[in-house]
């Protein structure tokens, strides 16, 4: 009998990136808050916007999480660092949902990113 793995909505993935497993149990419920809130996917949605716009204004589909950070934080006079988190805590979402691979390249040691053509 072969096992297969099953099929995880976004949502169970969305909760998964947001918790580990030896974490607390108020850190999950912590998850399903901020999922079942929709915090999740307006701060994911946030950071896809951060990415197309650099990408449209730069023109190229590689970036590092440094330079989108720097870019965002300088047009709309936010802070560098809460972009630099934002962009790097939904990594693994993003990556899930096919919206960008990570690359073998680095820039300024920084791991570049694609975002994947639709």
């Amino acid at each position: 009998m072969v096992r297969t793995q099953p099929q995880l909505s976004f949502e169970t993935e969305y909760r998964r990136a947001l918790s580990h497993r030896n974490d607390p149990q108020t850190s999950y419920r912590a998850a399903d808050k901020a999922v079942n809130t929709g915090i999740v996917n307006s701060s994911v949605q946030a950071v896809q916007d951060y990415i197309n716009r650099f990408c449209n204004v730069f023109q190229r589909p590689d970036f590092t999480p440094k330079e989108v950070a720097w870019f965002i934080s300088e047009e709309d006079k936010v802070d560098y660092f809460k972009v630099y988190i934002a962009i790097q805590k939904r990594k693994s979402i993003l990556k899930d949902k096919d919206f960008i691979v990570e690359t073998d390249r680095e820039r300024d040691g920084c791991k570049v990113w694609e975002k994947k053509a639709k």
